[in-house]
């Protein structure tokens, strides 16, 4: 299979899993479980899956080198820990719709830090697809989604 192709459907993937997790979190928001609750259970049970269905698979190769370790708690720390927290948060607070459109921002600061960290090029297309999904969310933002009367 070409691998792009697998990488289009696993980022797919990926997408509509990210979109279930709010209504899965809200879910157990009403069953009585709190944001500390949700992330640990969430963690935990994720650690054991990926180390049991990786176990098997293949051998893990741990960084080599400094960089390599911090960028792994970079990627833990920030890109995780924080992340969860905060659409966990927000979700609680917004309402899963609500948050899922504000998370929609996660491309347009991807291909900013992209470009700011590992100098890649910004494409006119991804351009355009930035600024109209700006607008979405500040549109949506500001007007709770309402067309006008």
């Amino acid at each position: 299979m070409n691998p792009r192709l697998v990488g289009a459907l696993c980022v797919a993937l990926s997408a509509a899993s990210f979109g279930a997790m709010a209504i899965f979190a809200r879910q157990a928001y009403a069953g009585g479980a709190d944001v500390t609750a949700v992330l640990l259970l969430c963690f935990a049970i994720a650690a054991a899956i990926v180390f049991a269905a990786l176990a098997g698979w293949e051998q893990p190769a741990f960084p080599a080198t400094a960089p390599a370790w911090a960028a792994v708690f970079a990627i833990a720390i920030v890109c995780t820990v924080v992340a969860m927290l905060g659409l966990f948060v927000g979700i609680r607070h917004l309402g899963a719709a609500d948050a899922a459109t504000l998370s929609t921002l996660e491309p347009v600061v991807t291909i900013v830090l992209a470009a700011i960290f590992l100098g890649e090029a910004f494409t006119p297309l991804q351009i355009l697809g930035g600024a109209i999904v700006l607008t979405a969310v500040v549109w949506l933002a500001r007007t709770g989604g309402q067309l006008p009367a």
